[in-house]
């Protein structure tokens, strides 16, 4: 994750990342088979805008993804 971050010079002290287990937030650690894992990341605006966010300067870019489902 910090690599990507790195990548697109963004902090990883700038994003917060939410990991969930079935729709939970929880350690990934703690899902068993056929758990859905996914991963939100949420980044403020002011962090990753080329121009200066005048009118979306509390604003927060968000992605979400369903990465795997636990297997055996």
């Amino acid at each position: 994750m910090n690599k990507v971050l790195a990548d697109h010079n963004i902090t990883a002290g700038d994003a917060n990342l939410k990991i969930m287990v079935n729709d939970k937030v929880a350690d990934a650690g703690t899902a068993v088979q056929n758990d859905k894992i996914s991963v939100a990341v949420s980044i403020p605006i002011a962090k990753v805008c080329w121009i200066p966010p005048t009118f979306l300067s509390s604003g927060s870019v968000e992605s979400e993804t369903v990465v795997m489902m636990r297997q055996r």
